[in-house]
């Protein structure tokens, strides 16, 4: 996957972040990121970050205070 020039990266701060499909703890998990992981910022929804991930290319959102 390539990385646009002007990504915003930002990386998994605790042991393991929760990707979801929606910006709720009620939607699914769709993957679990372990610590040090980067994600793509793609944009915000509240307290919630819609990122993308750049080893398997999924998009979901992840709890803000999860990542910096």
């Amino acid at each position: 996957m390539e990385i646009p020039d002007d990504a915003e990266i930002i990386m998994v701060i605790v042991s393991k972040a929760n990707l979801r499909e929606l910006a709720t703890t009620k939607s699914a998990i769709i993957e679990e990121i372990p610590y040090g992981n980067s994600l793509i910022k793609l944009g915000g929804s509240g307290d919630w970050i819609k990122v993308q991930t750049i080893d398997s290319g999924t998009v979901g959102f992840v709890f803000s205070e999860l990542v910096q």
